[in-house]
């Protein structure tokens, strides 16, 4: 079957769903075309699907609150993710089952956030220290994962309203593809290091800035 009969009987079940305006969205992108062409061809599984993608976008719509155009920069992390977990025939009412899509889901969140600290840890290696991140950490541990995610939340809350926010869903490695036809290896680095230090300089400012308010409004 084609990606687009697939398709089509998922929007016949997107077409129920309250969030069906975004989760129209996100499967007019190609994003999730790889793992929708693995989904069986059974109404369960399409039913099973949306649900899952329903919870994914809810997730990230509650997580990430202020956050601007929410498709569109959830689309922007769905992109490289291990989107498995969503072929799952688990239920997500199941405990176990919950817990299991909850880790792979923050882990799609956080992880090219997490990829861009790596590449900048030098620069930036007193501030993330002071807030226990590291270069080696493990988005299979739930407290590596939870502090990572929260670190994330709060840069989000003070960052909605600024452009450099993307460079929380886009991972240095898409800068290095996009660029790799016209520059050597060296220029592709010093440029993607430039452009994540000009970023991440005014994503940190504005976290230190606010960091007392913003940790007030979660508290609550």
């Amino acid at each position: 079957m084609s990606i687009k009969d697939k398709k089509k009987k998922l929007y016949e079940v997107v077409s129920t769903k309250n969030n069906r305006g975004a989760l129209y969205q996100l499967l007019e992108e190609e994003t999730l075309d790889k793992v929708i062409m693995k989904l069986d061809d059974t109404e369960s599984s399409y039913q099973q699907f949306v649900n899952l993608l329903s919870e994914l976008y809810s997730s990230f719509e509650n997580t990430f609150a202020p956050l601007p155009s929410k498709p569109f920069f959830l689309n922007l992390l769905l992109k490289e993710a291990d989107l498995s977990f969503l072929l799952s025939k688990k239920s997500w009412s199941d405990k176990e089952a919950f817990s299991f899509y909850k880790t792979n889901i923050e882990k799609v969140f956080v992880s090219p956030m997490y990829q861009n600290i790596t590449f900048l840890f030098p620069k930036y290696k007193s501030f993330f220290t002071s807030l226990k991140i590291c270069d080696k950490m493990n988005l299979d541990n739930l407290s590596d994962l939870g502090l990572l995610l929260d670190f994330m939340k709060k840069l989000i809350f003070a960052n909605y309203d600024q452009y450099s926010i993307i460079y929380l869903f886009q991972p240095y490695q898409e800068m290095i593809e996009d660029m790799s036809k016209s520059k050597t290896k060296e220029e592709i680095s010093n440029l993607v290091q430039d452009t994540l230090d000009i970023h991440f300089d005014t994503l940190i400012e504005n976290y230190q800035r606010k960091e007392k308010f913003i940790q007030s409004i979660l508290n609550d």
